[in-house]
């Protein structure tokens, strides 16, 4: 009879494993203020923060939660933004969403 062995990970040991965030979001509070992993950028400077967040992360996913009252215009631009940062997936989501 073979026997086999496979190796299994706690949950503590698998999030050692993983400290980078899977995916980045960006909260759009109005069209002069966005946050980037909880850091207040301004839309000037998303793209070169964005981008550089993009780098440390295990993926390049983005979730970009607009407050109410944000002008579509504004997400769109931000959508853009994530796009040229290298973002290769990017979901729209209400803030309360989980």
């Amino acid at each position: 009879m073979e026997s086999r062995s496979i190796t299994l990970e706690t949950p503590a040991q698998a999030s050692k494993r993983s400290t980078a965030p899977k995916s980045i979001r960006i909260r759009v509070e109005s069209a002069t203020l966005y946050r980037v992993a909880e850091r207040e950028v301004a839309p000037a400077e998303l793209e070169d923060v964005l981008r550089s967040v993009l780098l440390e992360s295990e993926e390049p996913k983005v979730i970009i939660e607009p407050e109410e009252g944000v002008q579509l215009q504004t997400v769109v631009a931000v959508l853009d933004t994530a796009r040229s940062a290298g973002a290769e997936s990017v979901t729209l989501r209400k803030p309360s969403e989980k």
